[in-house]
């Protein structure tokens, strides 16, 4: 029908939610985890390590992660938001050092972690450090240990690492060298602490070795200076150390030059240089040569000198003896006095002539005077050797000129007489003296003249008739040289110094030389004939040096001087002490002498209270005061007194004893009676009572107790005290058995009862015991018993008639059978013996010990510090009871060695080295060996010894007691043994003859360093160098430039190298058959 209705509904179209997922910084794959936040709240989140609403780094891993958060709104209407959190990873670390290390080097730790932009180093001995490559400098061993770092990127994550280093510590060093050496010489150095596996030695003059135990040979003193050593151990780590090498140099000697003598010329002193040496030679006897012993020709002399450091050097020189001309004199005369003069004519001419009257040639007779006068005719070659040959010419009428014996000028002689006398004596003489040096006082005419200086003195005698003379001469020796008189500045005289020695020695000094000290206002001592004598004075003292030999003296003084002034002391003023003051400052001053004082105060009769070393003490006490001022320089003393006195006087009060109270008087009256009026009293007690009259001389009481006056004298103050005390008796008895007794091995009776007993005359005593045995009377307070049991006593007091009752027991003990005794022995080391008691078996304790055989006894039970000796001990109980013994301390000894002092071995053998001691091995403390490097064990008796070089081996033994001995084993090294043939066949065949080559032990040969093989006419037809030993096939062929040598003998020379280091030259020779 077309109809058509409608309707309308309304759609809502809701928005999506605006949704974020959040925003998240950068996080380190170990940071914690982080909460998810998403808007609007109350969605999901999903992805790499979502948990809920958190997000963990470690789970999702390193990377870039996308999470999702899906949110729904209240319309169903749903959205979702992404974001990314980024997970950066931790840093590698990777942490490096140059370790290992040596002790003292620089340590460089370094990490190479990609990114790193911080790091934190921390390890052993505090070290910190915030570098990437920190470097530690000179290391320590304290350095040893773990290294850690923490590293942060650039993404502010962290890792930790680290890095283990290894710090070696430095080898030990220990030189030794034969130092000093003597030049030329070899010098021999070590380093033998062992730690070391390469050596490099260094040293002046360029000397240099890597050997252990280098050996330089014929060193100079250009070698001499400081070589510096630096080792190497397994670890690469090195030390260095030097020692001073002292070559001495060899003397420069020199054994004189000697002019050309003749073989008559006498026995003359060698000179060598330096003095001391020794000379060789053809006629040498000692240091002097005998022309005529060593005869014509031209001699050499050797001259021998060794120094003080043993440094020995040779010098020689010639001496020529020439032999004596052959003279011959043509005879003359005999001749007159009056007649021309003769020529005289001697072979080989040249010669001069001699003799009374003679002139060069001429003989003239007028001179020679009357008589036979002996013509010489000397003649002296181109040698300088003198002969001569003589002949008598008869002249009459000489004169005789004698000049006497020789004399000597003295001080204590200053004039000689010379002595003529026995020359010719006549009117028709006439004699005159003369002198060189000397000096002619008076009579120079005369037979007798008068001389005073020491010279020749020559006289000549001339007959006045016919002109002939005579002269003689005599010789004045001079001993008028004074001694040296010289004394040193002497100290001062002080109090302190009452007396000193001058010091004159620097005199001439000698068995011949007297000392005279004098003085006209000082006083000698002592010694006044001595160069040190004690004085005692100020004052100028003179000293005498007399030459007793020659009279000669000479005179010295020196002045002595004295402080002696002492300082000036006021003790001050006198005080006085009162009962207002009871102390006063002294007042003490001081002043003069040097000005620097020590003060010091003394008393007899005061006190002191402080400062007695100041110029005010602080005294309390009435008395004398001594102000002692000590002069510190000088040491003078002066005193001065000041006197104290007291007033304060106390009141004198006598109290009387006041009657006691017991049970029937229940009060009683004290007193204190005074002459002085002026007193107070006032009486006090603490467990008495006061009836009445406490402020009266006479107080009634009534209790027991002490009452206590103090009596005021009310015109100065001062006051005087005192105590009364009342005595109550109303106790029962005092019933005392004594304390329980012992009966011992000293005591078999006693008496029993207190010791107070006997002082309790108004007490009666009754003893009883049922098991016990009196052997005195029951009824007296001490009765003696003689058995155990139990002992009572009954005591009644006749005065109040009280009792009481008291019992002891009696105990028998028994006596000490036995003690154990420790003893520890007197050692080496000073440490002296101990004896101690171990245990006592018997006897009752307290036990008392004497070590000086019961002189003494104390309760300490050991003794010490003792010396060797012989000991009673003896152990006493507590009742007196004794045990003793002897104990005897032997002196200690030094262990017994015994060694065989030299062995021989060959180089690269080993010997043991025994040493047999007296020690047990329970009582050996120490083995010591030195060196110990060659030692393969060093602290046993038996080490086996394989040194490369002689050696002394020095082994101690030491033993609990700390005694030691030692000894020397002297190692000596010999060289191996060397094979060397004498005859070889190339060609042959036989392998180990086909050539010449060397033999020897290859554990003790180095190489052969040259061998040479030379034909008779001297050509060298073989060289060979550096060889191996015992190999055939090396060495000579029999060839020379390949050209087979005829059979013959050859000579050989070959230097090896042994092991340690040493060369040694063979030669000899070889037969080469065919």
């Amino acid at each position: 029908n077309g109809c058509t209705n409608s309707s309308t509904t309304d759609i809502v179209v809701n928005p999506l939610p605006v949704v974020n997922a959040g925003t998240y910084g950068p996080v380190c794959i170990d940071g914690a985890s982080i909460t998810l936040a998403g808007t609007p709240a109350g969605g999901t989140f999903s992805g790499p390590g979502v948990s809920g609403t958190s997000f963990d780094p470690a789970s999702a891993g390193a990377g870039t992660h996308t999470i999702t958060y899906n949110y729904t709104d209240g319309n169903g209407c749903a959205n979702s938001a992404t974001t990314s959190i980024v997970v950066n990873a931790l840093p590698i670390v990777n942490a490096t050092s140059n370790g290992p290390v040596c002790n003292g080097a620089d340590l460089q730790l370094t990490d190479s972690s990609p990114n790193a932009v911080a790091w934190t180093w921390e390890g052993p001995n505090g070290f910190s450090d915030t570098t990437q490559n920190p470097m530690i400098p000179g290391v320590s061993m304290l350095a040893n240990g773990q290294y850690f770092v923490t590293v942060i990127d650039n993404n502010g994550c962290s890792n930790d690492g680290g890095v283990n280093v290894v710090v070696n510590p430095t080898p030990s060093l220990n030189v030794i060298s034969n130092s000093p050496v003597c030049s030329g010489n070899d010098l021999t150095l070590g380093e033998i602490a062992g730690d070391a596996v390469s050596w490099s030695w260094s040293g002046p003059n360029g000397q240099a070795s890597t050997l252990q135990q280098p050996i330089f040979s014929n060193v100079t003193e250009l070698d001499a200076g400081t070589y510096t050593v630096t080792i190497t151990d397994v670890n690469g780590c090195t030390d260095s150390t030097s020692t001073d090498i002292v070559v001495h140099s060899l003397p420069i000697v020199d054994a004189g030059t000697y002019n050309p003598v003749c073989i008559d010329g006498g026995i003359f002193t060698l000179q060598g240089t330096p003095a001391g040496g020794v000379f060789t030679g053809v006629g040498v006897v000692g240091s002097t040569f005998d022309p005529a012993q060593a005869g014509v020709g031209v001699h050499t002399i050797i001259y021998d000198y060794t120094d003080i450091n043993g440094c020995s050097a040779q010098a020689s020189t010639n001496v020529t003896v020439n032999a004596l001309p052959i003279v011959t004199i043509s005879a003359v005369g005999p001749v007159c006095y009056d007649e021309a003069p003769v020529l005289l004519s001697g072979n080989p001419v040249g010669g001069t002539f001699a003799g009374a009257g003679v002139s060069g040639n001429f003989f003239y007779p007028s001179v020679a005077g009357v008589g036979t006068q002996t013509i010489t005719y000397k003649y002296k070659d181109s040698n300088g050797c003198f002969a001569q040959a003589t002949m008598d010419i008869v002249v009459n009428s000489l004169p005789i000129a004698d000049a006497g014996a020789p004399d000597t000028v003295r001080c204590n002689k200053p004039n000689v007489l010379l002595d003529g006398s026995l020359s010719s004596k006549g009117n028709m003489f006439s004699y005159q003296w003369t002198t060189n040096i000397g000096n002619i006082v008076s009579g120079g005419t005369t037979l007798n003249p008068i001389v005073n200086a020491g010279g020749v003195y020559v006289l000549n005698v001339t007959n006045i008739v016919t002109g002939c003379n005579a002269v003689d001469s005599v010789v004045i020796v001079d001993r008028t040289l004074a001694p040296i008189a010289k004394s040193a500045l002497p100290d001062t005289l002080t109090c302190d110094r009452a007396e000193l020695n001058l010091d004159a020695t620097a005199s001439s000094q000698g068995s011949y030389f007297d000392y005279q000290w004098t003085t006209v206002d000082g006083l000698i001592v002592s010694g006044e004939t001595s160069l040190e004598p004690t004085v005692n004075r100020p004052g100028t003292y003179v000293l005498e040096v007399t030459n007793t030999r020659t009279g000669c003296n000479a005179l010295t003084d020196v002045k002595v001087f004295q402080d002696i002034v002492q300082p000036s002391a006021d003790a001050g003023a006198d005080q006085k002490l009162t009962c207002f003051a009871s102390d006063v400052v002294l007042l003490g001053s001081a002043y003069g002498a040097n000005g620097i004082y020590d003060f010091e105060w003394v008393t007899t009769d005061g006190h002191i209270v402080s400062g007695e070393h100041s110029l005010n003490p602080l005294v309390d006490s009435a008395g004398s005061y001594t102000l002692k001022v000590i002069d510190k320089v000088n040491g003078c003393v002066n005193t001065d007194d000041v006197d104290i006195v007291s007033d304060i006087q106390t009141p004198e009060v006598v109290s009387y004893p006041p009657s006691e109270l017991n049970c029937l008087i229940s009060e009683v009256v004290i007193s204190a009676q005074s002459s002085n009026a002026t007193l107070d009293f006032t009486w006090t007690t603490d467990d008495g009572e006061i009836k009445t009259g406490a402020n009266t001389s006479t107080p009634l009481v009534t209790e027991p107790g002490t009452y206590t006056f103090v009596a005021t004298d009310v015109a100065n103050g001062c006051t005087a005290t005192n105590s009364i005390t009342v005595s109550e008796n109303v106790q029962v008895p005092v019933a005392d058995a004594g304390d329980n007794q012992f009966l011992n091995c000293d005591v078999n009776q006693m008496a029993i009862g207190g010791v107070d007993n006997g002082n309790y005359p108004n007490y009666t005593f009754s003893w009883l015991t049922s098991d016990g045995s009196f052997v005195t009377a029951q009824d007296v307070p001490n009765p003696v018993i003689n058995e155990e049991g139990v002992y009572m006593v009954h005591v009644v007091d006749t005065e109040n008639g009280c009792t009481a009752d008291d019992t002891l027991t009696v105990i028998k003990t028994p006596g000490i059978v036995d003690m154990q005794l420790d003893l520890s022995l007197p050692s080496c080391r000073g440490t002296g013996g101990v004896i101690s008691v171990d245990s006592v078996l018997g006897g009752t304790a307290p036990y008392v010990y004497s070590f000086n055989d019961g002189q003494s006894f104390g309760t300490i039970d050991e003794i010490g510090n003792l010396e060797p000796g012989t000991y009673g001990v003896v152990v006493q109980d507590g009742y007196g009871c004794e045990y003793n013994t002897t104990v005897t301390l032997p002196t200690p000894q030094a262990p017994e060695i015994l060694v065989e002092p030299n062995v021989e071995i060959e180089l690269g053998d080993s010997t043991m080295l025994e040493v047999f001691t007296d020690v047990l091995p329970e009582h050996l403390d120490t083995v010591m060996w030195n060196p110990i490097n060659t030692l393969s064990c060093t602290d046993c008796l038996s080490p086996y010894a394989s040194p490369m070089a002689t050696t002394l081996y020095q082994v101690w033994v030491v033993d609990d007691l700390g005694c030691r001995a030692s000894a020397n084993i002297t190692v000596n090294v010999v060289d191996p043994d060397v094979f060397i043939p004498n005859i070889f066949a190339p060609g042959s065949g036989d392998d180990r003859n086909n050539h010449f080559s060397i033999f020897a032990n290859p554990e003790k040969i180095d190489k052969i360093l040259e061998l040479r093989i030379f034909d008779r006419w001297g050509t060298m037809v073989y060289e060979g160098i550096d060889l191996p030993p015992n190999n055939p096939s090396f060495g000579w062929d029999g060839t020379y430039h390949g050209r087979k040598m005829d059979p013959a003998v050859f000579v050989y020379s070959t230097k090896v190298r042994w092991i340690n280091g040493k060369e040694k030259v063979f030669k000899g020779d070889i037969t080469l058959i065919r």
